[in-house]
């Protein structure tokens, strides 16, 4: 579970520096509730498959059941993330140039 949150947390500073480095960002209000959704979700999504290549079957396991118990925009991350990279990757790509 560790790995999992430290990942996560990862993935926020890897796009909070997209977003803090970007001019089309500039007035954008981090407390926005669709900012938060979208945030949260990815960082999940990604930092799920970061660890799923790291850990055991077993263990991903014990972390998805957790994910499952979080709120809707953490557990839409591991729908994501179930979806397979191709959809992360997309869902990525939509949220760097949102």
């Amino acid at each position: 579970l560790l790995a999992q949150v430290i990942a996560h947390e990862l993935m926020h500073a890897v796009m909070d520096i997209h977003l803090l480095g970007d001019d089309r960002h500039r007035n954008f209000k981090i407390k926005d509730g669709l900012y938060h959704l979208k945030e949260e979700c990815l960082a999940n999504a990604l930092s799920l498959m970061l660890i799923k290549y790291t850990l055991s079957d077993e263990q991903n396991k014990f972390v998805a059941d957790f994910v499952k118990t979080q709120p809707f925009a953490y557990k839409l991350g591991l729908d994501y993330a179930m979806a397979g990279e191709l959809t992360v990757e997309r869902a990525f790509m939509a949220w760097m140039w949102m």
